[in-house]
């Protein structure tokens, strides 16, 4: 590397200069470069209407204490109303999608589970 009084910067290799070019790590990005804000926009309100229909079948289900019940109600309340930027279609075949992977988690995370605890129990089992 070989700086000149004038400040530039040259690398070289042997004999040779080798060509390079300096990267910004502060380089300000904005949104609207990176996504369109209507895609966004669109993506939001389906993850919004998916979470809240989630929340919605827990709330159904029974299964939940009364603290993560008004945890719950807390939070859809919060959130507001849901604004469709999709056709309907669109949104519910976005929404079956999610819930495929949600369901398929859960039953992964499941699975775990009992062979976690028969493990724990084949470890109970032998002497120690």
């Amino acid at each position: 590397m070989h700086e000149s009084e004038d400040g530039r910067i040259e690398l070289w290799y042997g004999h040779e200069s080798l060509p390079y070019s300096i990267f910004e790590s502060r380089r300000l990005v904005h949104q609207g470069d990176v996504v369109k804000s209507k895609s966004l926009d669109a993506v939001l309100s389906v993850i919004k209407h998916v979470q809240q229909e989630r929340a919605q079948e827990e709330l159904a289900s029974g299964k939940l204490t009364r603290r993560e019940r008004e945890r719950l109600e807390t939070r859809l309340e919060s959130a507001g109303p849901t604004y469709d930027l999709l056709a309907p279609e669109a949104v519910e075949a976005v929404s079956s999608s999610m819930r495929r992977i949600w369901d398929a988690q859960r039953e992964r995370t499941r699975k775990h589970n009992l062979l976690a605890a028969e493990r724990r129990k084949a470890k109970a089992i032998l002497p120690g």
